[in-house]
């Protein structure tokens, strides 16, 4: 693979991360706590995949796939983004 075009789409990848935190999506490794009403409200996680929608809308539309800490369900379960919030 040639050098240059790797240097672009690294380059092109951090732009990217980059316009993500901006626009407040929630990066992956980052530890969430679900605040949705359902099974899962309360337990915390950790975001293995985050999958953006791109519109010209102010605010992000995301999907973030989380592996649940103290869950029955050992597989990673997807979630808006208004469903988990940032743990600091």
């Amino acid at each position: 693979m040639n050098t240059q075009k790797a240097t672009t789409r690294d380059a092109d990848w951090r732009e990217e991360q980059a316009n993500e935190q901006r626009r407040g999506v929630l990066q992956v490794g980052s530890l969430v706590r679900v605040i949705s009403y359902g099974p899962f409200r309360g337990l915390r996680g950790i975001i293995r995949t985050v999958d953006t929608i791109t519109a010209d809308h102010q605010d992000p539309f995301c999907f973030y796939l989380v592996a649940l800490v103290g869950a029955h369900t050992k597989e990673p379960i997807w979630f808006e983004y208004h469903e988990v919030e940032g743990v600091t």
